[in-house]
């Protein structure tokens, strides 16, 4: 018995071991799978694959989130929009050239302002530092946070004009201004009208000449020179050596009186019966200078948009206003009423035919913006005829018909019907001429 109990031990021992070694030899084959596989799991989906999905919906975000910017709500940067095709010049006004065009629908930075807050700073196309646009605020649409936009110095103004002004010596007895004023540092220049933002510079006046006042709106005087060249400059610019003081009576003024009766064969304006003495201002106007009146009759020379000019004293010329005379002599007819030139539909320009037999005049209406351009040509037989343009408004002649050009243009500065008159020289015979007449579209700012 003992021994079959030895037997048991023995079997129960073989037994144990075998199976400790059946079991080292497995571990192996099944660790051999587990290290395969779970690297192959974690390689397959490497970082190439995610980054791959997730870079196009990023993409697409960005780009849809643009336009949402281009919005610009109130906490945003300051921008334009141009509502249609758009002006952008060199400065904060109409007196700058363009430098460049806007197309409809632009979107474009604000980097500044006037102190107005009417006109906006740009960048301009190029890459060059600093704004080179400046657009007119009501004319696009704002949008974005204005509350830091910073107030920029306009750029000057350096036009190639021509220099006017007197040498000769000063008169005393009529409104005078010269230069230099009280800014005498710099040029002092002189504007087609009375606003620097609005009106382009037409000349300088030359230091130490002087010009006539011819009239005057508020701040701003109209001035004139001896060689015909007009403009506007501000009253607190120049000097004011001459008398520019409001009339203060028939006193201050010299009174003109001729001896004797008038011919019959000319032309004659006459102070009518006991009204007071019609007024003689230096240009076919009330705005322009009063210089004298007419104590009883003056020789008529021509007649513009209602006003006579007149011959008195030593060589003097002044204009009378025809509603203050009464005439005698060949010019005593009534004068002819203008003709209105119409434009036909969508049209800018017209031809002008007519027959002068001297003296006679041809006189025609037309109605113009502030800003629009004019051209005028006249052609005629052996070059005789010619014209003048003057204001019905502001009774200011921007051509006169001594002005021996036939071809004229101008950027008017008012807006007002102008008065086109045809002339030919006095004992001239018939002559036949023909205008051709533009009229610009008014462009925008």
């Amino acid at each position: 018995m003992h021994r079959k109990y030895l037997l048991l031990k023995f079997f129960l021992l073989l037994s144990f071991i075998l199976s400790a070694c059946l079991s080292q030899e497995a571990a192996p084959v099944a660790q051999i799978p587990t290290v395969s596989v779970v690297p192959a799991v974690t390689a397959i989906p490497t970082t190439p694959v995610s980054t791959e999905t997730s870079l196009p919906p990023t993409q697409a975000v960005a780009e849809t989130a643009v336009p949402v910017n281009t919005l610009t709500p109130i906490n945003q940067d300051p921008v334009i929009i141009t509502n249609d095709f758009t002006n952008a010049r060199r400065g904060p006004g109409l007196a700058y050239e363009v430098s460049h065009v806007l197309s409809a629908g632009t979107t474009v930075a604000i980097v500044g302002r006037n102190e107005t807050g009417s006109w906006w700073a740009i960048p301009g196309p190029g890459d060059g530092p600093g704004p080179v646009g400046w657009v007119y605020g009501a004319v696009v649409t704002i949008q974005g946070d204005l509350s830091h936009v910073p107030v920029l110095a306009a750029p000057p103004l350096i036009p190639d004009v021509p220099i006017m002004g007197n040498t000769n010596l000063l008169p005393a007895d009529i409104c005078t201004v010269a230069h230099p004023g009280p800014g005498d540092t710099g040029p002092l220049y002189v504007y087609r009208g009375p606003d620097k933002q609005s009106f382009a510079v037409v000349a300088q006046l030359g230091l130490d000449r002087w010009v006539t006042v011819i009239g005057r709106d508020n701040d701003w005087y109209h001035v004139q020179d001896d060689a015909g060249l007009t403009g506007w400059v501000p009253v607190a610019e120049v000097a004011h050596p001459g008398l520019c003081q409001a009339d203060d009576g028939p006193g201050s003024i010299p009174l003109i009186e001729d001896p004797g009766s008038p011919p019959t064969d000319r032309c004659f304006a006459h102070r009518p019966g006991q009204f007071p003495p019609p007024d003689i201002h230096l240009g076919p106007g009330r705005q322009f200078a009063l210089i004298a009146r007419l104590g009883n009759w003056a020789e008529v020379l021509k007649t513009e948009v209602g006003w006579h000019q007149i011959f008195f004293g030593a060589g003097e010329v002044g204009w009378v206003y025809a509603d203050d005379v009464e005439l005698t002599g060949p010019c005593a007819a009534s004068e002819p009423i203008p003709e209105r030139i119409q434009f036909a539909l969508g049209e800018t320009s017209i031809t002008l035919e007519g027959m002068l037999e001297s003296p006679q005049r041809d006189f025609y209406l037309f109605r113009a913006f502030a800003g629009q351009q004019i051209t005028i040509e006249i052609v005629s037989e052996s070059n005789r005829a010619n014209f003048a343009v003057s204001g019905l408004s502001d009774g200011q002649p921007y051509k006169r018909v001594e002005d021996e050009l036939r071809s004229w243009s101008i950027e008017l500065p008012t807006t007002q019907d102008y008065m086109l008159t045809v002339a030919a020289p006095v004992g001239s015979p018939t002559t036949g001429y023909r205008i051709f007449l533009t009229i610009e579209p008014l462009q925008k700012p």
